[in-house]
């Protein structure tokens, strides 16, 4: 979904029928004024237009979008990257200097009868006419009054958060609009060379997932600058050249200062957890992490393949291919290259791990948990997800009085359920009637959960 840090003006009249059209507004108030025009279509309804060939506008049709990319770096040559808050398109002025009368920020509104949309491998352009190959050419400088009226400027357009996974699949919706890649670097042989480097230089992400970077040698004044080696954010237009192709406005958008993906042995579990973008990864070489094991196998609480495992930033949970041997309280180091960190109803987890590539560190560890109450439970579950969490004076009630199933704990604040398996060693325990504090790990599957892993220990 588009992430803007702007607002939407509406209610537009024309030719006698009120229409509402979604439009871009600045937050806090931008410079300057808005032109008294009224704005009656979207760049996503220009768009949906192209069907294979190139057309003119004949309607009396209004956009307003705002630029995302200017020319000022070079990178973008003789066009201009405009969104609005359905679609962004390539509008091309046969001009240099554009950002000296529409820089990045400035709110344009485009008057489409008489203009042209085609596409030049693939990407799809807005302008004066047509050539031969489907291309369209930029609007003569003279003529762009008759068109293109900018209006407030300084306005702040929020990248699109997106993954280089995503983006491979969806790259035709997202072109010409502004985008952000997190946890991003550049490609062994694409670190520390030229950014105009023959057809483009590579990014990748740690899960392998590649995509195109191209710079205009001659053009772009960073041309010859070094691309950097760490890991990182990486903010840009979204292009289009027979595939998904990225296009740096200027390198101050580009922040790989980050240990890149061949150093993540030590990372922390929150550093792993951040990685996840909404997709599955799959986790370089190297990919370690190290805490102590919350779970416990012996009780049949939690299955003999799955271990919890927090440090002093989070926890995890990780299914292994089999029964794993580690203990309650073990110091436990897990090497997790060319495993997957996936979304399982709703909890991460990292999935199919080798027993083999669990080891023990000698010794045992006590996780501290997150003394809470039920409702700031519910409040951080994501934070505090694969943790142990620990509630005072609180009741459990629900089905049968014995632990097995589900029931309901309640402490005043909130409630949430307590899980116990049919299999675990205490499901036929009775639960006490009155109010105890309980411990317990917070998992989400499907919503919280909290699941015990002794009565003994955590129930008192």
């Amino acid at each position: 979904m588009k992430k803007l840090s702007i607002i939407f003006i509406a209610f537009v009249l024309l030719g006698g029928l009120s229409s509402c059209v979604k439009e871009k507004l600045d937050s806090p108030p931008a410079n300057g004024t808005d032109p008294n025009i009224p704005v009656n279509y979207t760049v996503r309804a220009l768009k949906a237009r192209y069907v294979g060939a190139g057309f003119e506008i004949t309607q009396d049709q209004v956009i307003s979008a705002i630029v995302v990319g200017d020319d000022k770096s070079g990178n973008l040559y003789k066009q201009l990257a405009i969104e609005d808050s359905t679609a962004g398109i390539m509008l091309m002025i046969d001009a240099s200097g554009l950002y000296n009368m529409y820089p990045i920020g400035t709110r344009l509104f485009i008057k489409l009868k008489g203009m042209y949309v085609g596409q030049k491998k693939g990407l799809l352009q807005l302008g004066a006419y047509l050539n031969a190959d489907g291309s369209v050419g930029g609007l003569l400088s003279s003529k762009t009054s008759s068109f293109i009226f900018p209006g407030k400027w300084g306005i702040n357009v929020a990248p699109i958060v997106t993954t280089i996974y995503n983006l491979n699949g969806n790259y035709n919706a997202l072109q010409s609009e502004l985008i952000e890649l997190d946890n991003v670097e550049f490609a062994a042989g694409s670190k520390n060379v030229p950014y105009a480097t023959g057809y483009g230089i590579t990014l990748k992400d740690c899960s392998g997932n590649t995509v195109i970077v191209y710079t205009a040698a001659g053009y772009a004044t960073f041309a010859n600058s070094l691309s950097p080696s760490g890991n990182g954010k990486f903010i840009c237009i979204a292009g289009v050249y027979n595939g998904p192709q990225l296009t740096i406005r200027d390198t101050t958008d580009i922040f790989l200062t980050g240990a890149d993906c061949g150093a993540q042995a030590g990372l922390t579990i929150a550093q792993l957890r951040n990685q996840y973008a909404g997709s599955p990864i799959v986790l370089p070489s190297g990919t370690a992490i190290s805490g102590v094991v919350i779970s416990d196998n012996a009780n049949g609480n939690t299955p003999g393949n799955t271990m919890f495992l927090q440090d002093a930033t989070g926890g995890m949970q990780i299914h292994f291919t089999g029964a794993h041997p580690f203990a309650l309280n073990s110091n436990v180091t897990v090497n997790l290259g060319g495993d997957s960190l996936i979304n399982f109803n709703g909890g991460l987890v990292v999935s199919s791990v080798a027993v083999g590539n669990a080891a023990p560190n000698g010794g045992s560890l006590t996780a501290t948990p997150h003394t809470a109450t039920v409702a700031q439970i519910n409040a951080n579950s994501s934070a505090w997800e694969s943790t142990l969490v620990q509630i005072t004076n609180t009741s459990i009630g629900g089905g049968s009085n014995t632990y097995g199933g589900s029931h309901t704990v309640n402490d005043g604040t909130g409630s949430a359920t307590l899980l116990t398996l049919p299999g675990a060693n205490f499901a036929s325990q009775l639960y006490p009637t009155n109010s105890a504090n309980l411990t317990s790990i917070l998992q989400q599957n499907s919503g919280v959960q909290l699941v015990i892993r002794n009565p003994a220990i955590d129930v008192h």
